[in-house]
């Protein structure tokens, strides 16, 4: 085992839903993630698997080690939006990021240091999303899997390290494309979908 975190930050997961969500990621990254005792995922082995993914592996092998920034995994049906409560499947095709930026000044010995750290909450339903279409215009299906793949390589990884595309479709394709015959098919692209700045 390697890359454990220690002290509850980089991807941690909700106690509820760690085993569907090892499923979903383990389903389409190339290599098997694990989470420990404190719910914190982890790579447990590096592979290069055809029909999986390995830039979705990558980019959760680099929110791992990021040691300034969280994501956090959780499932509900809804989720509040400045105080609206909105539904996860229908008002947002089966999961949501909410992005956080922090900022804490401490003063020691009179200088002032100011630290930022970016969170971003990942919320999933659980539930397929009906309604994607491919870049020939076909019905393209969106899995739970595929969901938080997306939620997570297309807003929270890139709000919390920086831009990767700009473009939170973009992002997922390069998933899509890796992955093996049948759910390889890209998603039509979205100018208007990008990741939380």
């Amino acid at each position: 085992m390697n890359r454990i975190d220690p002290d509850g930050r980089y991807i941690h997961v909700t106690r509820n839903v760690r085993a569907e969500t090892l499923k979903y990621i383990n389903s389409l990254a190339a290599g098997t993630f694990g989470i420990n005792k404190s719910g914190n995922l982890y790579l447990i082995k590096k592979d290069g698997l055809s029909g999986f993914s390995t830039e979705y592996r990558d980019r959760l092998i680099s929110a791992i080690d990021d040691k300034k920034n969280a994501i956090n995994i959780s499932k509900s049906n809804s989720f509040s939006d400045k105080g609206v409560t909105k539904n996860i499947d229908k008002d947002e095709g089966g999961g949501v990021t909410i992005p956080k930026t922090m900022t804490t000044t401490v003063t020691k010995d009179g200088k002032e240091n100011v630290t930022t750290t970016k969170e971003a909450d990942v919320i999933i339903s659980g539930n397929k999303n009906e309604g994607l279409k491919d870049t020939k215009g076909n019905d393209l299906p969106d899995t739970p899997a595929q969901i938080l793949m997306h939620e997570l390589v297309g807003h929270a990884i890139p709000f919390t390290e920086g831009t990767n595309t700009g473009n939170a479709i973009d992002n997922e394709n390069k998933v899509r494309i890796q992955l093996k015959e049948g759910q390889n098919q890209e998603r039509a692209k979205d100018p208007n979908h990008p990741h939380p700045e």
